[in-house]
């Protein structure tokens, strides 16, 4: 009896330990092996949105040169410049208005050296009196008497003056956003635009200031410009896989980011996190982040203006549900080949108790044989 029990406590401890063996390796692998998973597919993530947020800023700052461009060529045609000498208003307006549609603009204007606006797109293109209002592009190009071009922050007044349209939609009300900064204005009523401003000089003096410009708020050409080229429209379950965003401080201006209502997330706001780290501390975001109601890997860079102030983002990312569920999958099948690993193991474990525990059973039972030939 005593062979017996020793026999039978001898086999489970092997049998349990075999078992503890393959527990604790499949434990491990299933630990290891979904830790190096995440980080690959986040690394992963990380390089795409760090390659796409470089090619959202090319086609930011082409738009910006695009501008600049397209106002150096105006300032040298013999037309304008006859016009400009002969201070022909109806005509340099004509020209104004047929550059602004080829180019595309939301305000355009030229102004006199002693800072007084001769003419303008819009309604009121040739003012009896013009409405005066700060243009910040204009009163560093007097004083520095070079060309400014670059993203500016202008005032509800300045819109006011270009055209009430302007100003209309440049008024963004601040909407409710989970994990965003409070703020206390309720509305913003500035605008941030992309613009560029060309000094006219005439025998070494500066006769006025040609400028011209758009206004990014609600404007989709951008954010929509590098969904397309940079992802390609790409879809995951019904959903936009990449998103683009321009930011003015904390507050979505233009986005193809939508609310879970089907609009665009105009109004909603950076996270703080996100805030603190790239709007205030003026460094690049590349990690996962919560937008507006979900999360994405993301890419945020700040913008600076004319004068080297951060006034906004650029944000660039991609769903984080497709690079999870591709992981997801990699995991299943991880899970299974650890499963399929662990009863392996198991078996092999039985196999080999029976392996070793037979001999031992057959002295125990020859003993007990001897033993009863002996009585």
């Amino acid at each position: 009896m005593r062979e017996h029990t020793l026999l039978y406590s001898t086999r489970s401890k092997l049998i349990i330990s075999f078992l503890g063996v393959s527990f604790l390796v499949g434990a491990v692998s299933l630990l290891v092996g979904g830790q190096l998973l995440y980080r690959a597919f986040l690394n992963e993530a990380r390089n795409r949105v760090r390659l796409d947020l470089n090619a959202a800023r090319e086609i930011y700052m082409n738009r910006i040169k695009g501008i600049e461009v397209a106002l150096n060529i105006t300032t040298l045609g013999f037309g304008f410049r006859s016009a400009l000498g002969k201070q022909d208003i109806p005509e340099l307006a004509n020209r104004l208005r047929r550059l602004s549609q080829h180019v595309e603009l939301d305000f355009a204007g030229i102004v006199a050296n002693d800072g007084e606006t001769l003419c303008r797109i819009g309604p009121h293109s040739i003012p009896k009196k013009a409405v005066q209002a700060t243009n910040p592009m204009v009163t560093l190009v007097l004083k520095r008497g070079v060309t400014i071009s670059g993203t500016v922050v202008l005032s509800q007044e300045f819109f006011a003056a270009e055209d009430l349209a302007l100003s209309d939609r440049a008024r963004i009300k601040l909407l409710p956003t989970p994990r965003a900064a409070p703020r206390a204005e309720e509305e913003e009523t500035s605008g941030m635009a992309l613009a560029a401003a060309i000094p006219l000089f005439e025998d070494g003096e500066i006769l006025g200031v040609l400028y011209g410009g758009v206004l990014l708020n609600r404007n989709e050409a951008i954010v929509d410009k590098v969904r397309e080229t940079v992802f390609q429209d790409e879809r995951y379950k019904g959903r936009t896989v990449g998103t683009a965003t321009i930011f003015f401080r904390d507050l979505r201006i233009s986005t193809n980011v939508f609310t879970p209502d089907g609009n665009r997330a105009i109004g909603t706001r950076v996270s703080k996190e996100v805030k603190e780290r790239v709007l205030v501390g003026g460094k690049k975001w590349i990690d996962r982040a919560f937008v507006v109601n979900d999360w994405y890997i993301t890419a945020y860079e700040p913008i600076e203006d004319i004068f080297k102030e951060k006034v906004g983002m650029l944000y660039v990312g991609v769903l984080e549900a497709k690079y999870a569920d591709i992981r997801n999958k990699a995991l299943s099948v991880l899970i299974l080949l650890t499963v399929a690993g662990i009863s392996l193991a198991i078996g092999l474990g039985y196999f080999l108790e029976d392996k070793i525990m037979r001999p031992v059973r057959r002295l125990i039972k020859a003993g007990a044989q001897e033993r009863q030939r002996a009585k």
